[in-house]
This record gives C-alpha cells, structure tokens and sequence, in this order.
C-alpha cells in the first residue's frame, strides 16, 4: 500500500512517530532502569499514551482507502509485528509484546478489504459517528466491561476471559497471556473505521491540504514503520550507557 503524500497527513504521522519515541524514552527509563516519575506513571502519561495510540490508529484508517495492495502491506506490517514478539519473548515479561499495535494494524488493513464494499455504502457521517459510538462502547472490554474508562455499563461473562490466544486477541484478555502492548481486534477496529469514514468526509472535500510541505515530518512520516522497528533497540542502548 503506497502511502499518499499529502503535507496534513505527514504532519500528523510524524509528530505522532515523534511523541511516540519521546514516550519510549520515558518508558525505558522508567521500567528498565528505575527513574521515578509519578505523573508519567498516573493520569498525565495515560492520556499522553492514549494520544499516541488514537492518533496512529485514525491516521492508518484514514490513509487504507488511499492505498492499493492492502493485501500485501498487511502481511508486511503483521510480519514486522510477529517479528517484535518473537524477539520481545526473550526480554522478559516487563517488555513481552504479544498483540501489538502492528499486529493490529496489518489485521485491520487485510479485515477491510472484504468489508470496504459494505462500508462505502454507509453515508460517511453516519459511518464515523456509528463507530466512534461503538469503539467508546466497547473501550474496556479488555478489562471485561462495555464503557469507556471508568464508566461500566455491563459486566460481561467471565467464561469469555482467559481461555488463550485468540480470544485474547479478538478483545477478551486472558491474563495468562502477557503482552505489555495490548491491542485487540475490539474496540480498536471500530476506531479504525472511524479513520476510514473521516477519509470518505475528506474526499468530498477535494481532499484539499492544509499544510506547507515539512521535510523532516515528511522523512519521519515516509519512514514511519522502519522507525518504529528500531527506535526502541536504539533508546535502550542510549539509556545503558547513561546509567552504566
């Protein structure tokens, strides 16, 4: 899938890729060698973490309909994230990565492709709205509930709830199964969709751009998975050094 050069889209994508890394930073600093930081821990480095994750998943939603080989760049990405577990299962249960982000992303993009057709049927604002509804509806099925953060509307069965992987990774946590990052197919699809709709709502725009052309943002944006793939391996060499 061939991404699409548009300055508003490179901005988002790498000022996104930017705070992620200025995050991992923090993480690695904090988990693995002991900083203390009380608000990176508490509600201030939730949200900045949630930014981050919303953020990548509209963006990938937005940018599926502008792509062509969804196929093929879904493998790509679910390769990339395989290979993030298989080598994060020898580094510990604190950095273990089972269901990441990219083995979302690449699901994500090969699930609509058979769904695109029924979804373009749908009127763009209803599309948006209905899913952005849904993913708030389902955002803590993970921790076995509908609602979002700290609303609880229905307890669901726990029968559902640690029974493997692939439960797990449809959205009912198995405990059992350790992944530090957590993205299962629901409620993290709806919002995916959301991204997808907010596209449609742009093309009938003209899909005009709203930025100057950055060409640092640009290089992060157009390297964004490459990024992704070693920014982590690079931060904890950096931090080993410092705290030697």
């Amino acid at each position: 899938m061939k991404i699409f050069r548009n300055n508003f889209l490179d901005y988002l994508r790498g000022i996104t890729i930017i705070s992620m890394v200025l995050y991992h930073v923090l993480w690695s600093a904090v988990h693995l060698f002991g900083l203390e930081l009380d608000w990176y821990i508490g509600t201030l480095g939730y949200v900045w973490q949630q930014t981050i994750c919303w953020a990548f998943i509209l963006i990938a939603g937005f940018s599926w309909s502008l792509g062509k080989s969804h196929f093929n760049q879904g493998l790509k990405i679910l390769a990339a994230g395989v290979l993030i577990a298989i080598v994060s299962s020898f580094l510990g249960e604190v950095s273990k990565i089972v269901f990441g982000i990219l083995i979302f992303l690449g699901s994500a993009t090969i699930i609509l492709i058979p769904l695109n057709k029924l979804l373009a049927k749908i009127p763009a604002e209803l599309g948006l709205a209905l899913n952005f509804l849904l993913f708030l509806l389902f955002r803590n099925i993970n921790r076995g509930t509908l609602g979002f953060e700290n609303l609880e509307l229905v307890k669901l069965p726990k029968s559902l709830y640690d029974n493997g992987y692939l439960l797990k990774y449809l959205g009912f946590d198995d405990v059992n199964i350790i992944s530090v990052d957590y993205f299962s197919l629901i409620p993290w699809l709806f919002l995916f969709i959301t991204g997808y709709y907010g596209y449609q709502l742009w093309d009938k725009t003209g899909r005009k751009d709203y930025c100057a052309e950055n060409k640092t943002l640009k290089l992060i944006s157009t390297n964004s998975l490459l990024i992704y793939l070693v920014h982590q391996p690079i931060i904890y060499v950096i931090l080993k050094m410092i705290y030697k």
